[in-house]
């Protein structure tokens, strides 16, 4: 029978015993909770509080989601026209990294930054409007430096309440995880995670611009294998000059009703021997992507008094083998700018003689059709051509 002061004590010690584990239960349930706030906060305060984090969980999973610390940074408000907003984070969550940039046009205080005035596209083929009644992009890096398709949406809001306007803008790091973008459900998540960032942006600066709808669908843009023969391109290609046998191919982006809203537009034409191969880049630059060129530019020019889109309506480029043309839209942006320039290592080597004027007519011929069918879809006034 056992002694009842030893029994006594032993039920002292399982109670001890008994607090302490649930101490610490308590104190592992209070560290997770702790761990997992921390975790959220990445989501709920990344980019001053605008990312959508539903969509957001949805491409990066449940968790445990980082920060980037160094590379998150809120400057300068919207209309401010000595130091304008320009807000970036990343948020990790397993092996997905998103990126977001909210950006005020145009972009004043930032015209010296070696990265820019807005992200790039990231890419040498045409995105695809994004449409669903956004003033958008949806485009692809598929460059051999990664190993994965790269996707970046770029969706410009034109502020009624402000001065200016604001530029969203969101890429992925996929190199280590099996996203294809080929899956237009995987696209329409990057999609609709993008559009609903911009709507929380638009109303958290007051911006009032019109809005569009959560996007179902999303068209791939093209890849190195989508080329089409030129005389059959019905997009941003269609309509545009052959040049015998040197120039018949095209990759293009779609130009349906949706494309009026994209501020980037791009046309790829290329030659077919001794493989099919980019040759000539036409682009139509709208609102920040105009502001872009010219202010690269401004800073590229030797002379004060050297023509370039900075200071006239159209010309010869001067970096490359090439020519620009602008015109006037509807709205308080940038004049249009369109421009077209060898594609490849190549574009500051230009042909001689007789085939270098062969060639400048016929570039001037492409940028005047391109430029004049992309105007006409924005609502633009007939471009100044070189």
């Amino acid at each position: 029978m056992t002694d009842p002061r030893r029994r006594r004590q032993l039920l002292a010690l399982c109670a001890v015993l008994g607090g302490v584990l649930v101490l610490l239960a308590g104190l592992i349930v209070a560290g997770y909770r702790m761990d997992r706030h921390q975790e959220a906060e990445a989501l709920t305060d990344g980019c001053d509080g605008v990312l959508a984090r539903p969509q957001a969980r949805v491409i990066l999973g449940d968790g445990p989601y980082e920060d980037d610390p160094d590379e998150s940074r809120d400057e300068g408000r919207p209309g401010d026209t000595k130091h304008a907003l320009k807000v970036q984070c990343t948020v990790l969550g397993g092996e997905v990294a998103l990126t977001t940039h909210i950006d005020a046009v145009p972009s004043h205080g930032h015209q010296n930054s070696s990265d820019g005035l807005y992200p790039r596209t990231r890419t040498q083929l045409p995105p695809q409007p994004l449409g669903s009644g956004w003033q958008g992009i949806f485009a692809v890096n598929d460059t051999p430096s990664y190993k994965s398709s790269q996707p970046l949406i770029a969706i410009l809001l034109e502020c009624r309440r402000l001065r200016g306007d604001l530029l969203v803008t969101v890429a992925a790091d996929l190199d280590d995880v099996d996203m294809p973008l080929d899956d237009p459900r995987i696209r329409a998540r990057f999609a609709r995670f993008a559009t609903a960032t911009a709507e929380r942006a638009n109303a958290r600066w007051k911006c009032g611009a019109r809005t569009g709808h959560s996007p179902k669908n999303v068209a791939l843009p093209a890849s190195r294998d989508d080329y089409v023969p030129l005389d059959a391109a019905q997009g941003t290609c269609a309509h545009l000059p052959e040049q015998g046998r040197k120039i018949s191919l095209a990759w293009e982006g779609h130009t349906g009703s949706e494309a009026a809203d994209a501020p980037l537009e791009q046309c790829v034409l290329g030659r077919t021997a001794p493989l099919p191969t980019p040759a000539y880049e036409l682009r139509a630059h709208y609102g920040p992507y105009a502001e872009e060129v010219r202010a690269q530019s401004r800073a590229d020019s030797i002379h004060s008094d050297e023509k370039n889109p900075a200071n006239a309506d159209a010309g010869p480029l001067y970096w490359a083998s090439g020519f620009w043309a602008s015109a006037a839209c509807p709205g308080k942006g940038e004049r249009a700018l369109y421009t077209i320039q060898h594609a490849g290592p190549s574009g500051n080597d230009p042909p001689r003689d007789k085939e270098h004027k062969r060639a400048e007519a016929h570039e001037k011929s492409a940028l005047k059709a391109f430029a004049e069918r992309s105007a006409k879809r924005h609502g633009c006034t007939p471009p100044v051509l070189p």
